[in-house]
């Protein structure tokens, strides 16, 4: 082809015509050049269009001469952005892109204000537009209020219309992590882990569209399913004596899949069995052979156990139990000192026995008739007479019970106590027919006598003095074999009964004994005619006292009245005396007109005394305390003070 050319300008005319054609084509072309940059610029198409995208750019295509380095771009409501200029095929059209940094307000009237520099002069342009709405969603999964939706759902928002621009914030309490993909106009938000079941999602879905700014797209509450829970066991957890025929069963709160079961299900040791459904909630396992005998078991239900519903449980079942060796004794009654001698015996065992193997291994010493009952695992032998008075007996079970396997047990067990030596005696009896009781401990010959509440009004002393036999009954081992405490804590029961210091008929029961009588007595600045009773002896409660005096020959006797917080006694009395005062810190004195201010006459302690008994009188420090405490280590200390 070039060769053909070079021919055909070979001439000298030639040559001339086409360097002629050249030059007037290139001078045409920077002709036409030159004409573009005198062509004003002019907008071709408007960036103009109704519910505009919130995400959109805003486009100028021009026609004609524009600088692009030198124009100004005004956006209302104000807006930042960034912008471009894009060039196509065609030298005098080209476009201007603008950005926005961040989505555009909703369904907000726009306004874009731009100025163009061209041959020195500014050109206008302008245009406007009005945003459309948020995204809104049209679907939601789960839906609002949706109940007993799956832990493992995943949860869709789809929309109108997809946003390129902005972020979906979703905000849940509780709160979950997850992840956010979108597929179409789809968000799709997945947990990382299992929801908790049978629990209120509040979720909230919020579109991010400047720094700061948040707008609600939806918001909506739904509740996962209820968990998926093991109700009982049978036997319990952690179960101590199960019998090696056992079957196992486990209760759910809802229907579940006996295959899900078995295949989620491990028990260790391993043990061969079947499965069944007892009913559609209830699975219960029947070994092939019988458990092994005193061996642990460990059962492990895997958290993936699935319900008919779809619920879980929450996380792994793990479930422990012993089985039974060979019967145990773990518990004797009674025991220790002070054992009423009406009591049964019983003996616990520490799992179901069979009956007439554990009765016939049974033996009480001293040997005793008797018959036997069951409750439960516990043996109680009936004593078809009181047991013998402060007597030791020992309880033995001999090797050889069988237990609820089928083992015979291979060690013996005991217990032994020891009956009471309390025993209580009614010594006589008031005016308005009271009982007046006195209370025995101890078998010894030296006996100490104890009493209280002569006057009705001095009930305190009653009150110490119960006390002190409370003592006695649980500390019956610590009284000494050569000494026996009689204890009389309500001498007056009527006068205490009337909150009266004198006996149903007005007489001072301290004033009615032969020492000194006479039937006028004195109580501080009062006299009584007749307050000595008719004759010495003449009530029935100091015959009582009297009589039991006469009857033991005590070797020491304390009367306790109140308040003068005093002890009282003279002659033969003054050492026992001092020492009591010693271990209470009460004051001593010999008693009468010097101690009280008043004459006294016909009293306990003279006429005891007179016989060579050793007797005090107490005096409390008030009416109202029982001051046991105050009292205590004297009355203890009675326990090994020399006889």
């Amino acid at each position: 082809m070039y060769q053909k050319l070079l021919v055909y300008v070979a001439s000298k005319k030639q040559r001339f015509l086409v360097f002629s054609f050249l030059s007037f084509s290139t001078l045409g072309f920077l002709l036409i050049f030159e004409l573009f940059y005198l062509i004003p610029p002019q907008v071709l198409a408007s960036a103009e269009k109704a519910d505009k995208a919130i995400d959109g750019k805003i486009t100028f295509s021009f026609l004609g001469s524009i600088d692009e380095e030198n124009f100004e771009i005004e956006i209302t409501p104000k807006t930042l952005f960034k912008s471009k200029w894009l060039h196509g095929l065609n030298p005098i059209q080209k476009q201007l892109v603008i950005v926005p940094d961040n989505l555009l307000k909703a369904n907000t009237l726009y306004s874009v204000s731009l100025k163009i520099r061209w041959l020195g002069l500014k050109r206008n342009f302008s245009q406007s537009f009005r945003t459309g709405s948020l995204p809104k969603v049209e679907s939601a999964y789960p839906g609002k209020n949706s109940k007993e939706v799956s832990s493992k759902a995943v949860l869709r928002f789809s929309m109108d219309k997809k946003i390129t621009k902005g972020d979906f914030i979703l905000l849940t309490k509780p709160e979950f992590d997850f992840e956010k993909a979108w597929v179409g106009k789809t968000l799709v938000v997945s947990p990382k882990t299992k929801l908790q079941q049978g629990t209120t999602y509040h979720t909230s879905l919020f579109l991010k569209t400047s720094p700061g700014s948040l707008e609600l797209i939806s918001f909506q509450d739904f509740t996962t399913l209820p968990s998926l829970e093991i109700t009982s066991t049978d036997p319990k957890n952690n179960s101590k004596i199960v019998p090696k025929q056992s079957n196992l069963s486990f209760a759910f709160n809802k229907s579940l899949a006996l295959k899900d079961f078995e295949r989620l299900w491990k028990i260790s040791p391993p043990t061969s069995g079947q499965f069944s459904l007892k009913n559609s909630k209830t699975v219960v396992f029947n070994p092939q052979a019988n458990l092994k005998t005193n061996t642990n078991y460990s059962i492990t239900l895997n958290e993936d156990l699935k319900a008919d519903d779809g619920a879980y449980l929450d996380s792994d079942f793990n479930f422990k139990f012993h089985t039974a060796g060979p019967a145990k004794a773990i518990g004797f009654s009674p025991t220790g000192s002070g054992v009423s001698r009406g009591s049964s015996i019983s003996v616990t065992f520490d799992q179901e026995v069979d009956h007439s193997s554990a009765q016939n291994h049974f033996s009480l010493s001293p040997a005793t008739s008797g018959s036997f009952s069951w409750y439960k695992n516990t043996l109680s032998f009936h004593p078809s007479t009181n047991l013998k008075l402060f007597s030791s007996y020992k309880v033995v079970i001999t090797k050889g019970i069988k237990s609820v396997g089928g083992e015979n047990s291979t060690q013996s067990f005991s217990s032994s106590f020891t009956t009471t030596g309390e025993r209580t005696k009614t010594i006589g009896y008031s005016v308005q027919g009271r009982a007046i009781n006195a209370t025995f401990f101890g078998f010894g010959s030296k006996k100490i006598l104890l009493i209280g509440s002569m006057h009705g009004t001095e009930d305190n002393t009653g009150t110490m003095l119960s006390l002190w036999t409370n003592y006695l009954r649980y500390h019956q081992n610590q009284i000494p074999s050569d000494r026996t405490f009689i204890v009389v804590p309500f001498a007056n029961p009527d006068g205490v009964s009337a909150n009266s210091r004198f006996n149903a008929r007005g007489v001072d029961l301290n004033r009615n004994w032969n020492a000194d009588w006479q039937a006028q007595t004195y109580w501080k600045d009062k006299s009584y005619p007749h307050g000595g009773g008719s004759a010495p002896f003449s009530e029935p409660e100091s015959r009582a006292l009297r009589d039991l005096i006469l009857s033991e020959d005590p070797v020491r006797t304390i009367s306790y009245h109140s308040a003068a917080s005093v002890v009282v006694g003279d002659g033969i009395s003054s050492s026992f005396r001092n020492w009591y005062s010693s271990k209470t810190g009460y004051g001593t004195g010999s008693g009468g007109v010097e101690t009280f201010g008043y004459a006294i006459t016909g009293t306990m302690e003279q006429w005891n005394q007179n016989r060579g008994n050793i007797t005090i009188v107490v005096e409390f420090a008030t009416v109202t305390s029982s001051e046991y405490s105050t009292n205590f280590p004297a009355l203890q200390a009675l326990l090994t003070y020399p006889l």
